[in-house]
């Protein structure tokens, strides 16, 4: 071995040690004093903690007929990526009625990339066999959703939940907190990229507690014959709005309150601002 040859090695031997020493010195600054910072950084990064709202208390009317409850029901969204076609995805989810015109408008100038509601309302069965999934990019989402096994009966006194399950209107803003119960959280792992492929399970860090039930003084068939007389009266005297409030004389409680127009808490369409206000007890 030449003089250059040795001279070559030991240059290169002595930077290999200082490297290796510098990546010691490194590892053991970060292990020594970044170790807090940088296990919550990890932490931050690696679970998503998701909040779990409790099942929505009933409304029930005078004899125990339940008014509005809370079940288990479908929406429906996309999740875009470059390679989607989304016009075409887009068309056959108008087409099918899952999604309105306006809406797919609204999701292709977003840009077309992400997670998109598309139909959160109550879906029917028929619906719901129209969702085009031969798509990987639609996505069946069960909620939990307002219904009304009772049909209508006194909506605005009663109110409507919006899509986040929080009372908008009547009873349900009223005594929102009540019928809400108290949400859970749970913790979701995820990947350093963000997906939860290969990720352990969620851990249930504290479970939701179910929200209390209101009783009401309405009697639902009473509302019934009640809003029935109401639309003759206006169709007589050709009224624009009417209302009626039925009571007890002995008591004063009221064992109907309904007024017209009305509307189907279940068709978001057919909700005018103006009919959530209870006009029997809120205008002279």
């Amino acid at each position: 071995m030449t003089l250059g040859s040795r001279t070559r090695l030991k240059l290169l031997l002595g930077l290999s040690s200082s490297l290796l020493l510098l990546l010691l010195a490194r590892g053991a600054y970060l292990t020594l004093f970044q170790h807090p910072e940088i296990s919550t950084f990890v932490h931050r990064q690696q679970t998503d903690p998701i909040e779990e709202p409790g099942v929505r208390g009933p409304i029930l009317d005078r004899t125990g007929r339940t008014l509005a409850c809370t079940l288990e029901n479908p929406s429906v969204a996309v999740r875009l990526n470059k390679e989607s076609d989304q016009r075409r995805l887009l068309g056959s989810l108008v087409e099918a009625g899952v999604c309105s015109e306006e809406r797919s408008r609204k999701v292709a100038r977003s840009g077309g990339r992400g997670f998109f509601w598309l139909y959160r309302s109550w879906i029917s069965s028929d619906v719901l066999d129209r969702v085009p999934t031969t798509w990987h990019e639609v996505e069946i989402v069960p909620e939990a959703k307002r219904f009304y096994p009772s049909g209508i009966v006194a909506p605005a006194l009663v109110g409507i939940v919006g899509q986040e399950g929080h009372g908008l209107s009547g009873l349900e803003w009223r005594y929102d907190k009540w019928l809400s119960g108290r949400p859970g959280r749970t913790l979701q792992f995820v990947t350093g990229g963000g997906y939860l492929d290969n990720a352990p399970p969620p851990m249930i860090l504290e479970e939701p507690e179910p929200g209390g039930g209101l009783q009401l003084t309405i009697d639902s068939r009473m509302q019934m014959i009640a809003r029935h007389r109401l639309r003759e009266g206006m169709q007589r005297v050709e009224a624009l709005t009417g209302f009626v409030i039925l009571m007890d004389p002995w008591t004063g409680e009221v064992l109907a309150m309904c007024e017209e127009p009305s509307f189907d808490p279940l068709d978001d369409a057919s909700v005018v601002t103006e009919q959530l206000k209870a006009h029997p007890v809120s205008d002279q």
